[in-house]
């Protein structure tokens, strides 16, 4: 099974390159790393330091009955690494229709669109590696809090553009992938899987700039969420600064909201979802 896993992992990665015609012009390729360790330290440990911004997105999302629907979403980013975040969206004038955050302990999910009024939450000693933890996990990695855990776990494979880790579970069914470019060991893009291989969501990151002197963000960020609180959100990220939160402002938003001011309450734990009777 870690045999068919790896071939797999590699089938996957030379399909990076692209599909479609390839050109000569100019394009720029970079020789992947040697080992392993040395780019897992490199990638989990860039600077990373307290910052808020804001930013435009657009919400997909799907009702009860798989009726799409598209949102404008304007967002407010804050983030205390390494566990610490709290988005904001306002949504058809509610300006918390979207809340999405996490600390040390737990993690949340709050969506009220239209007539979508749900609460997803958890805590992180319980949540399965399948479940993406109500998408908080999704957003502070793609923020740069990559999380490698034990580097036994993982697997490289290199091409001429791309470098790809790959999470194996014990039985080699890949759980988890990492995308690098090659040429500034940015993260590109990070897939979830299931327990059983299927993909539960992705994280797409693009347009990295600098600001000041320590810190690298990427402006583009495209969430997939395919497992419980199904969306796709779009964001673009703007006036980016560094910061830095005191003990009030880190009560005020690094903590859950109150689970009973919404219709439908839903737990967490491992790979499932429970819904919670009011």
């Amino acid at each position: 099974m870690r045999q068919l896993a790896i071939f797999t992992f590699c089938i996957f990665l030379v399909s990076l390159a692209g599909c479609g015609p390839q050109t000569q012009e100019f394009e720029r390729l970079c020789p992947g790393p040697i080992n392993i360790d040395e780019l897992m330290e490199e990638v989990s440990h860039s600077p990373l330091l307290p910052f808020r911004a804001d930013g435009t997105s657009q919400l997909i999302y799907a009702d009860e009955k798989g009726r799409k629907s598209k949102e404008r979403v304007d967002v407010k980013i804050w983030i205390n690494p390494p566990f610490d975040i709290y988005l904001q969206g306002d949504i058809a004038f509610d300006p918390k229709g979207l809340i999405l955050g996490s600390n040390k302990e737990e993690f949340w999910l709050a969506l009220r669109p239209d007539k979508i009024d749900s609460f997803y939450s958890g805590r992180w000693d319980q949540a399965g590696g399948g479940f993406v933890s109500a998408s908080a996990g999704i957003l502070l990695e793609a923020l740069g809090v990559v999380n490698f855990e034990s580097a036994d776990e993982w697997e490289m494979a290199a091409s001429e553009k791309f470098t790809v880790l790959a999470k194996l579970a014990k039985d080699g069914t890949i759980i988890k992938s990492v995308t690098i470019d090659n040429c500034n060991r940015s993260v590109r893009k990070i897939d979830y899987f299931d327990s059983k291989g299927e993909l539960t969501a992705l994280a797409e990151m693009d347009d990295y700039r600098q600001v000041g002197d320590n810190l690298i963000v990427p402006r583009l960020i495209k969430i997939i969420n395919k497992a419980g609180a199904k969306f796709e959100l779009n964001i673009k990220l703007g006036n980016i600064k560094e910061t830095r939160f005191n003990e009030q402002q880190e009560k005020k938003m690094f903590n859950p909201p109150n689970s009973s001011d919404y219709e439908n309450v839903y737990r967490i734990m491992g790979d499932k979802l429970v819904e919670l009777k009011k």
